[in-house]
C-alpha cells in the first residue's frame, strides 16, 4: 500500500498525449507492449493499452520528471 496510486483529479490540461507515447515508442511499434509493461511497473501504475496508459498516466498525476527518469532507469537496465 505504500507504493499505491490515487486518482488524482485535476481541471488542468493533461500533460501526456498520444504524440510523446509515440515518441517513446510505448505506442505504434513492435516493442510498445514491453515498454509499456516495464513502465507501468517502473510508475507503479501497472499495464495497459495503450489508450488506457495514456489514461493512466493523466489521471494519477504522474509528472513529466517522473515519466523521465523511469525512461531513464529502463533504458540502463537495458543496457546491462
Amino acid at each position: 500500500l505504500e507504493n499505491a496510486k490515487c486518482e488524482v483529479v485535476q481541471n488542468t490540461e493533461s500533460i501526456f498525449n498520444m504524440e510523446i507515447l509515440m515518441d517513446y515508442k510505448l505506442s505504434g511499434f513492435a516493442e510498445s507492449k514491453e515498454l509499456r509493461e516495464k513502465l507501468g511497473t517502473e510508475l507503479r501504475i501497472g499495464y495497459s493499452n495503450a489508450k488506457q496508459f495514456l489514461s493512466k498516466l493523466n489521471r494519477y498525476g504522474i509528472t513529466m520528471d517522473q515519466f523521465l527518469a523511469a525512461i531513464d532507469n529502463i533504458k540502463k537496465t537495458k543496457e546491462n
